[in-house]
Formats: C-alpha cells, sequence, structure tokens
C-alpha cells in the first residue's frame, strides 16, 4: 500500500510540474505577444497626415519637386520607401520617384504610413532630422532641440511621425556626405543626398513654410554637436 500511495504521490507531482510548466510558457507567449502588439503600435505613426495639411503647410519648392515616395514600417522598425505601384523604391533612382500629387492620390492610412522626399546632388535643398526632440507626455520642445531650433529662424520645421521629433528643411551650398552627432539627448542627423524625410505636414509653431539658407545653423551644429560622417 505504501508504494502505492507513494507511486501516485509522484505521479500527483510530475503532473502539477507540467502544469506548471505549462502556465509559465503560456506566460511567456502573452508577454511576448503583449511586447510585439506594444512595439508595433510604436511602430504607428502618431502625427497622421492629411493632403490638406501637406498642400497648406510644405513649401511650395518642395511640391513642385518630384522627387516624392510613400513608406511604411518594415517589421523591424524600418522605414520602406515605396512607389504608388506598390514597388520599392530607391533614393538613388529617379525612375522610381513621383510628382506629390501622385503619391497624395495613392496614400492610404491602412496601406502606408505615410509620404517622403528624397534628397539629392542636383539642388541644394537639406534635411536635418533631430531624434528624442519632443516630450512625449507633454509635447512640450526638449530644452537642447530648442537650443538648436533658435539658431534655424523661421525656417520650415515639422513635427515627424512617431510625434516625437522634428524634421527641418532648408538651403545650403554646402554637399557631400552627411553628419551625425548627439546634443543632449537630442539625435542630430544632416542629410544632403540619396535619402528620403517622412514628410507630414505638422508645421512648428514659429517656423515659416519656406525653405531658406542656414548658416548660422550649421555653423552652431559643426561647432557643438557633430562627431561623425555618415
Amino acid at each position: 500500500v505504501n508504494a502505492k500511495e507513494e507511486k501516485m504521490r509522484n505521479k500527483r507531482k510530475r503532473e502539477k510540474r507540467i502544469r506548471n510548466k505549462g502556465k509559465q510558457v503560456c506566460a511567456k507567449a502573452c508577454e511576448h505577444k503583449m511586447k510585439s502588439n506594444e512595439e508595433a503600435m510604436n511602430r504607428q505613426p502618431q502625427v497622421q497626415i492629411t493632403p490638406q495639411e501637406i498642400l497648406s503647410s510644405i513649401p511650395k519648392e518642395l511640391q513642385e519637386c518630384a522627387r516624392w515616395v510613400l513608406w511604411r514600417y518594415t517589421e523591424d522598425g524600418r522605414k520602406l520607401p515605396l512607389q504608388p505601384n506598390g514597388k520599392a523604391a530607391s533614393t538613388k533612382d529617379p525612375s522610381t520617384w513621383s510628382t506629390l500629387s501622385e503619391v497624395l492620390d495613392c496614400y492610404f492610412p491602412f496601406q502606408h504610413d505615410g509620404i517622403g522626399f528624397v534628397f539629392t546632388d542636383d539642388d541644394d535643398i537639406t534635411g536635418l532630422d533631430l531624434d528624442d526632440a519632443i516630450d512625449p507626455e507633454t509635447g512640450e520642445l526638449y530644452p537642447e532641440a530648442r537650443e538648436i531650433l533658435r539658431h534655424c529662424g523661421k525656417i520650415y520645421a515639422e513635427r515627424s511621425p512617431s510625434g516625437r521629433g522634428v524634421k527641418v528643411l532648408f538651403r545650403t551650398k554646402r554637399r557631400g556626405r552627411g553628419r551625425r552627432g548627439k546634443y543632449g539627448k537630442v539625435g542630430v542627423e544632416l542629410y544632403f543626398q540619396e535619402r528620403f524625410f517622412t514628410i507630414t505636414g505638422a508645421k512648428l509653431e514659429g517656423h515659416s513654410n519656406e525653405l531658406a539658407e542656414a548658416d548660422k545653423l550649421l555653423e552652431f551644429l559643426d561647432q557643438n554637436v557633430f562627431s561623425e560622417w555618415i
């Protein structure tokens, strides 16, 4: 009898271990699913574009350039440029770019995450990307970002799709490779060519919708921010 009782106890212990292990696996799977859902939500644009906002906010010079693409987030969080026909676009191949009206006509929020503008070496249009520039809780610019924008004057600047960054577009005769650096908590990147900027039309208050030269801005960045070439 004792042997049978011991056998039953061992059986119940094994069954309990199996149940507990199953619960742990289920909990980990649920945690992974929640994390994946959270990451997917973070990849969703927080600043939605509208054709009306785009046309009323962004500089006319950009609107007249046939250097536009659509884009959407990939699984790993990259931004994939697309043509209106659904095929991949390339920042090095002008045949894959479109007019602004063409991309706006094809933009659907459930198929695309936004539109973008391609920089080339054919003109002096330049882009400055400020990451982690806006406090997501208050919606206010961080002091470091505010200091950078103070050197921009009133040139065009807008909120990025995430709602946490700022895109600045201006003119400069400087060309060549891009630059990168940090200013406090703000990541800073400067692009001249073979890159595209996501465009939202969510213009920052106090900034114009004109493309102007920004020599003072570049001088400030050279002295205080940039640390490497890209």
